[in-house]
């Protein structure tokens, strides 16, 4: 498709979709799987709401390639675009087929076995300055308990409770670990995901003759670490009067 091609295509986007997309059906899925998406980063460090998120997110993401192996123009489009059969398209995606046989062990034998990990110490703004990895007995726990349990020890250790160098507090960065998917964090692991089924999703548009204007998991300047870390000030915003900080963006 050339760019004059291009930019003479209709363009099938969030504001009209629902008008507008000749796989409809797909699309919203697709709009449904980002929204989970966004709620796992949301819920992140509140264990029940973060797993019921990610199970949805697998269920949604696993109707729209369902979706589009059941459409006949967008699986002979995705045929020609990928040379091989559509369900095939799928199973050679690494992390979408992580993701698809996660959803199928969900839906079909019992919950996905979670674990967790978490580094602990010195943050200045949300990177690490020093801290130490601690892998969690008990996943099934808000971080904020684990707070509870050891912030007012490690502060003594870390930085000293008045704070004196402003930034710098006490902060947990936590890793969802699902062993059904594999060993590596979870969230960036369905961003992967959902990042592939975008890619799929926009030469199945093609197929139709429209441009897809899919969606960005995360903005570009939304750092993995904006959702995974939990500061001192995160459960508690009082603090920035009580230790007498300036507000910054660091």
């Amino acid at each position: 498709m050339t760019v004059a091609e291009k930019d003479a295509s209709p363009v099938c986007c969030i504001g009209n979709y629902q008008s507008v997309c000749p796989i409809l059906d797909a699309h919203d899925k697709y709009l449904e799987s980002w929204h989970f998406l966004r709620e796992m980063a949301r819920y992140y460090h509140v264990e029940k709401p973060f797993r019921y998120s990610l199970n949805a997110f697998l269920q949604a993401l696993k109707s729209v390639a369902e979706l589009l192996v059941k459409n006949e123009v967008s699986r002979e489009g995705l045929r020609n675009v990928y040379g091989q059969d559509v369900k095939k398209i799928f199973r050679a995606q690494p992390i979408l087929d992580r993701c698809f046989k996660a959803r199928e062990f969900v839906v079909h034998r019992r919950m996905l076995s979670s674990k967790s990990k978490i580094e602990m110490g010195l943050f200045r703004g949300r990177r690490i300055k020093l801290a130490f990895m601690h892998e969690i007995d008990n996943p099934f726990i808000d971080t904020e308990q684990i707070f509870e349990k050891v912030s007012g020890e490690y502060v003594d250790m870390f930085i000293g409770k008045d704070h004196p160098a402003i930034g710098e507090q006490f902060g947990i960065n936590r890793q969802w670990i699902v062993d059904e998917i594999g060993d590596v964090e979870i969230l960036q692991l369905c961003i992967g995901a959902f990042t592939e089924i975008g890619a799929i999703m926009e030469h199945a548009h093609k197929a139709f003759g429209f441009t897809f204007a899919g969606m960005n998991a995360f903005s570009d300047d939304e750092p993995i670490e904006n959702y995974t870390t939990l500061l001192e000030t995160d459960v508690d915003p009082s603090l920035f009067e009580k230790w007498g900080w300036v507000l910054t963006n660091d």
